[in-house]
């Protein structure tokens, strides 16, 4: 054994978190410890059909070690690289009532992954076999989700009892045990996106989580918010009336479980309402609506009454935030909102609009009638000047420039809609390096100004020379207009230094051999309408129903679906891009990390965080209504992001050719970004990916067609 790892085996154990507890006969809770369970259990399984990996026969000593690891006050570096399975120990990221959560690495990477996180049961649970089945259950609860903001399960082990995911950097809610709480509008992005995850799996998955907690929230780098420990769920078909009739354990954490809870009642999905407004108030104020030194403390304050209301805890906070709160946290069941439907729709109305269109009117005519005292008294004091000198033009035109002004921001703060449409035509040329549109400014009515976008140039790719050969453009039989993008070669991947870089994106030279036609916005509403006949997005959150948008909430196996439907009917081979022809296409010769030479132009090009979700505007918007990359393509930054071909994988350090990714894999390429995310989720090298079956608000896709037909 390690040097340092024997240490590791004789420090304190800490007594089990109040996630989960015994409760013993007489009413006290109590954490009994159990011994390992010698009997065999059931053969570990792969979810994935992925070959499973070779044990790697270390003796039982030290899988005792790992397993007492659980108990060990989180971050403890185990140096001597323990193993578990193949896969090596790095440190131990935290403890929960059931186990313990370790950050590995894989270096077989046979989920496209270099760090995984694994959730290992605790060892003084795993001799009783209701916690073992909890354990269990927890897993089973993750493999039937498939959602992207649901945190996946890769591995499950039923031998040694554990599981295996994506390792996601930072935690939810970081600054609450400070006592401060987010940004409201932080906190609402959070907080729409475990809304999602949770609709998705009422609805969908048809199950409940009934822990939702701040501890259950991961959020990465780029902002995306996961919701994972899945492990006290439970079929919502099942009676609803108790919880878990005849056993002698309170599941759940108590500062976030509803009152009725404490009585044995609860419907699930009342529950996991009202723990979303716990959750929801925590990251407000930096604290939990309940709290106290012990489980019997937090029960008896929830019996007494409601928690301190936000609009006190807070002294600035957002209305419709607060109204979430209290209607998801309201005492009676019958109170809350009916679904997490309600919720995401309620969470989408304009913080504040009414107040803030007040007080920017009134601000307004302050500041215009400030201008117009200015100018009187301008005009006056010139009057009494030489009458042969007069008063210059400039001083009443700049006055009314001024009044201008203000009264155009007003009506901007007071009517949060849509920019009004470009008064200009947009003009594309013959030749991809002259494309520009002046209709492409920042979407802000105080904008007066456009200027001219910088010329992008290919530093050290192959750019292609699309004077010769097929057409500059198409329009196919359903009016989608299609783009030729020339074969060529560019570096894939991103810079060591570029900002907001992630590990996945090894810089690396792809050559592209074939040209082929891209849509030049992503496919929309009104073009899916005429190939498939339905609308997915119907009814659902996060949508604007336009017919020039992108068509929403189309998983991967529809998009394929829909490519084949067209290539029937239009005689030529539609299919979807690789990921290597996607980022060569939204690149357009730039090896930056945009499309375009700087992150402030990025609103001129892209719908983002900053001009649309962070305004109100919660939706996909309109293609090809901002400004189109040097190849004369829409919307390859942000909108919504977009299905690609491969299966995800880590990329090589080689140079390619055509690469198309691996002939199978769990999880499918996305790209671009999209209207929820920020800049850095937006970069042509930012990669992400999904189940196939996964679809949002916020997945979309574009087609490709190949240059040789059918």
């Amino acid at each position: 054994m390690p040097r340092d790892c024997s240490r590791l085996s004789q420090r304190r154990p800490r007594a089990l978190s109040r996630t989960m507890r015994r409760r013993s006969p007489n009413g006290r809770q109590d954490a009994r410890t159990t011994a390992m369970d010698d009997s065999a259990p059931p053969a570990a399984i792969d979810p994935r059909g992925v070959r499973k990996p070779r044990l790697s026969g270390f003796g039982q000593d030290r899988m005792d070690l790992l397993v007492a690891a659980a108990v060990l006050d989180p971050p403890v570096t185990l140096q001597g690289r323990c193993r578990l399975d193949d896969y090596e120990i790095v440190r131990v990221l935290g403890e929960g009532g059931m186990g313990v959560v370790l950050l590995a690495e894989d270096p077989a990477q046979r989920f496209a992954r270099r760090h995984v996180a694994i959730k290992l049961m605790s060892e003084r649970l795993r001799g009783d076999p209701r916690w073992v089945q909890q354990f269990l259950s927890e897993a089973n609860h993750m493999l039937r989700l498939h959602h992207q903001r649901i945190l996946p399960v890769l591995w499950v082990s039923r031998e040694k009892l554990y599981y295996v995911t994506p390792y996601v950097r930072t935690s939810a809610t970081e600054g609450r045990r400070q006592g401060t709480g987010r940004d409201a509008e932080r906190a609402r992005d959070i907080a729409l996106q475990v809304a999602a995850a949770l609709r998705y799996a009422h609805e969908e998955g048809q199950t409940t989580h009934r822990d939702i907690k701040p501890d259950n929230v991961l959020v990465d780098c780029f902002g995306r918010a996961f919701l994972t420990d899945f492990g006290l769920g439970r079929r919502v078909d099942r009676n609803p009336s108790q919880v878990d009739p005849g056993q002698d354990v309170l599941i759940g954490s108590a500062p976030y479980m509803p009152p009725e809870a404490l009585e044995g009642k609860a419907d699930s999905r009342d529950w996991d309402i009202y723990s979303f407004g716990a959750l929801l108030y925590e990251m407000l104020t930096g604290r939990a609506p309940y709290d106290g030194p012990t489980d019997a403390d937090i029960f008896a304050q929830i019996r007494s009454g409601p928690p301190v209301p936000l609009r006190r805890a807070v002294r600035r906070v957002d209305r419709a935030l607060a109204v979430v709160v209290e209607r998801c946290m309201a005492r009676r069941p019958a109170d809350r909102f009916r679904s997490m439907a309600e919720v995401e729709q309620a969470l989408m109305t304009p913080p504040d609009a009414p107040h803030r269109a007040r007080r920017a009117l009134g601000f307004a005519i302050t500041c215009s009638l400030a201008a117009l005292a200015a100018l009187l008294a301008a005009t006056a004091s010139n009057d009494r000047r030489d009458d042969s000198t007069s008063t210059s033009p400039d001083s009443a035109s700049s006055a009314n420039a001024v009044t201008l002004a203000f009264e155009t921001k007003s009506r901007a703060s007071a009517e949060p809609s849509d920019p009004a449409p470009p008064a200009t035509l947009t003009v594309m040329s013959e030749t991809p390096a002259s494309v520009d549109s002046d209709a492409a400014t920042e979407p802000t009515a105080e904008r007066t100004t456009v200027e001219e976008p910088a010329v992008v140039t290919a530093t050290e790719s192959t750019k292609p020379d699309a004077s010769d050969g097929p057409p500059r453009t198409l329009i196919d039989g359903i009016g989608q207009r299609l783009v030729f993008v020339p074969p060529g070669t560019f570096t894939m991947g991103s810079a060591v230094d570029e900002p907001d870089r992630d590990e996945d994106e090894t810089a690396h030279r792809v050559q592209i051999t074939h040209g082929f036609y891209i849509g030049h916005t992503e496919v929309t509403m009104a073009q899916w309408r005429q190939v498939m006949g339905t609308k997915p997005w119907q009814g659902r959150a996060g949508v604007r129903e336009e017919p020039n948008a992108p068509a929403v909430y189309i998983n991967w196996n529809m998009a394929v679906a829909f490519c084949r439907e067209l290539s029937r009917r239009e005689g030529h081979t539609y299919r979807l891009p690789t990921e290597a022809e996607w980022e060569y296409t939204c690149r357009a010769g730039s090896e930056g990390p945009y499309g375009f030479d700087a992150t402030v132009q990025l609103a001129r090009y892209a719908w983002y965080r900053g001009n649309t979700h962070d305004r109100g505007h919660r939706f996909a918007h309109r293609g090809a209504w901002l400004r189109p990359n040097a190849w004369g393509i829409h919307d390859m930054h942000g909108n919504v992001e977009e299905w690609c071909a491969d299966f995800q994988v880590l990329y090589p350090f080689s140079a390619q050719v055509d690469p198309r990714g691996p002939s199978r894999g769990p999880d499918r390429v996305l790209r671009g970004g999209s209207w929820r995310d920020g800049v850095a989720a937006l970069r042509s090298a930012n990669r992400f990916a999904a189940r196939p079956d996964t679809a949002s608000d916020t997945i979309g896709f574009r087609v490709v067609r190949n240059l040789d037909g059918p």
